[in-house]
């Protein structure tokens, strides 16, 4: 989580 939203880094894709 480094982002402003609960979005995880999955693959190397931003799912929300």
């Amino acid at each position: 989580r480094t982002g402003a939203c609960f979005c995880v880094i999955y693959n190397g894709i931003l799912y929300p």
